[in-house]
């Protein structure tokens, strides 16, 4: 296997082989603020993306490798847009080609960058016009699925997420915790949607009753949401439980993920992305640490994975909840955790790979019974 990078956007390029590295890096990231910020006012959804500039030169590209190599499938895999669109002119050149568009989140209804009015009509033109020659859908979850095919009306099929087996030395599967100050762990952006309001509620109000607590426990957050965050902990005034620290390389993360106590998922607090499955919640299933999903009103697949597995407990946005599974960790008390191997295999990369793989057969077999 190799991998052909394709540049898209020059002044990303010049801008990180500047001489001054760290300014120039806080230029692009600046100018990428702005340009995500009139994205948000506007409604203009993913329709102005930067990676539209990568469809000619990458389309480009997969013509060179495909005269040198005649491959078979293409999988373009949302987001960005950009990759199902290029998806759909690599099948128009070659119709022979078996092309899986696959998603990982939704297009247009999609929960990062919301489009309105006449945009929100273009992107769903856009979207169906773009993915209606593929050979088969994938989607992460059932909810998303049944979104898929309502909206594309074409069959759809599930790939979750999942986890390399290869990144991970499993601990001990165990929920007995430390004898040292407790560590409750929260890993990635904080988004939109995502509300650590009721953790924040149930420290503040365990941080009245109990004295010196900072002293056994500490709560922290390896994430770039550094204004969200500061602003929730100067508002229920935890700063000496709550900290922040900057995000690591992946390795680092997973390690840390693996030494809590207790991992924070923050589960979506919103119907339409209820669906979502994040690469997140696999990693946080195989760290061998006990999760507690926080933050929605309702139960989500995300939160019925969690429990399914054995791998924690769902709390919504309950603060007597939330403190009490607090307290049990304060008092060394056993929590239920019991992972269960047979379902987490199912999650593996090679497994899901074999699924994906299995799918592509039975597809093109239809297919070419159907011509």
């Amino acid at each position: 296997m190799w991998v052909e990078e394709v540049q898209y956007l020059p002044i990303k390029s010049k801008l990180n082989n500047s001489n001054h590295q760290p300014s120039s890096s806080t230029k692009y990231t600046k100018l990428r603020s702005f340009f995500r910020k009139a994205n948000t006012f506007l409604g203009t959804g993913s329709l102005f993306f930067a990676s539209m500039l990568w469809i000619t030169p990458a389309i480009k590209k997969i013509s060179q490798i495909y005269k040198k190599n005649n491959f078979d499938i293409v999988v373009s895999t949302f987001g960005p847009p950009a990759a199902h669109i290029i998806g759909h002119y690599v099948k128009k050149r070659h119709k022979e080609i078996f092309w899986v568009a696959d998603y990982r989140d939704l297009w247009s209804d999609g929960h990062l960058f919301e489009s309105k009015g006449i945009f929100s009509r273009l992107e769903r033109y856009i979207e169906k016009k773009y993915t209606a020659s593929c050979d088969l859908l994938t989607v992460v979850s059932e909810p998303l699925k049944l979104t898929l095919e309502n909206k594309l009306g074409k069959p759809t099929f599930v790939i979750e997420n999942g986890f390399d087996i290869d990144e991970y030395s499993l601990k001990s599967m165990s929920a007995n915790l430390k004898t040292s100050k407790v560590r409750m762990v929260y890993t990635g952006t904080v988004l939109e949607k995502q509300n650590p309001l009721s953790l924040f509620e149930a420290l503040s109000e365990l941080s009245k009753q109990q004295k010196n607590i900072d002293k056994k426990i500490e709560v922290i957050f390896y994430s770039l949401s550094f204004q969200y965050i500061n602003s929730l902990i100067e508002r229920f005034r935890v700063s000496k439980i709550v900290t922040i620290k900057p995000y690591l390389p992946r390795k680092e993360i997973l390690n840390i993920q693996k030494e809590a106590d207790a991992l924070i998922f923050l589960d979506w607090n919103d119907p339409k992305v209820s669906g979502i499955l994040t690469n997140k919640i696999f990693e946080y299933m195989y760290s061998g640490t006990l999760i507690l999903a926080i933050g929605s009103d309702k139960r989500t697949i995300a939160s019925d994975l969690i429990e399914e597995v054995g791998v924690g407990v769902y709390l919504g946005n309950s603060v007597s909840s939330i403190k009490d599974v607090i307290k049990k960790m304060l008092n060394a008390e056993q929590l239920s955790y019991s992972p269960n191997p047979e379902i987490l295999k199912k999650y593996t990369r090679e497994a899901l790979a074999a699924k994906l793989i299995q799918l592509i057969i039975q597809r093109a077999d239809s297919n070419k019974n159907n011509q």
